[in-house]
């Protein structure tokens, strides 16, 4: 009987002298390794859209970032699929992601050192003086302008500038608008409208 013919770069475990191929171990080696190479990694989330985005507080309106992201960012939508079809984990997702604010946005160890800077400039009352001016502000203008302009008090100088704002407009009365007139003309259907443009009314 002529000996079996060992397959080129078989390892050891899989052959046996006599009987040749080992195919039940060599079997159980396939399955294994295809079990582990299917099994989803450790801490990658169940979708793309699972991944969360940790906006650190530093950065200015953190939530209204997030929001902004989640909701209309074509560029976000694909990363994430991208790095779930190759298994990237949460954690790993976050270094990636706060690469990509620090590149967008800066760095925000140095943002929170700018803004000790800042209010050391502006003394111990500094964060009642902030507070201060945006409730000002945030009364003068309105809140849909407030939430436009209140990323810009986040100097000493934005602060000061606005309290001496305040203070030069602190006895200044503002007139209240007069009501608009009501349209005499209002509800009219199109044919209407043009037979008053042809014959007047």
């Amino acid at each position: 009987m002529t000996p079996p013919t060992r397959p080129e770069g078989l390892p050891d475990e899989f052959w046996d002298a006599g009987t040749g191929v080992k195919q039940d171990a060599l079997l159980k080696a396939y399955t294994d390794l295809r079990t582990a190479a299917d099994a989803k990694p450790e801490g990658v989330p169940e979708s793309p859209a699972d991944y969360e985005l940790v906006i650190p507080e530093a950065y200015e309106n953190a939530e209204q970032i997030r929001e902004q992201l989640d909701g209309d960012s074509p560029f976000l939508e694909k990363a994430r699929a991208f790095l779930h079809e190759r298994g990237v984990s949460q954690e790993a997702f976050n270094e990636l992601f706060a690469g990509y604010l620090t590149d967008r946005l800066g760095d925000p160890a140095a943002i929170e050192q700018r803004k000790a800077d800042e209010a050391t400039k502006l003394g111990e009352k500094s964060e009642d003086r902030v507070n201060a001016v945006a409730a000002w502000l945030n009364g003068a203008v309105g809140a849909k302008h407030y939430e436009v302009l209140r990323p810009f008090i986040t100097s000493a100088d934005a602060v000061e500038a606005l309290e001496a704002l305040q203070e030069a407009t602190k006895d200044r009365v503002v007139p209240t608008p007069k009501p608009t007139p009501p349209d005499p003309h209002a509800g009219e259907t199109p044919n209407q409208r043009h037979a008053r443009a042809l014959y007047g009314s």
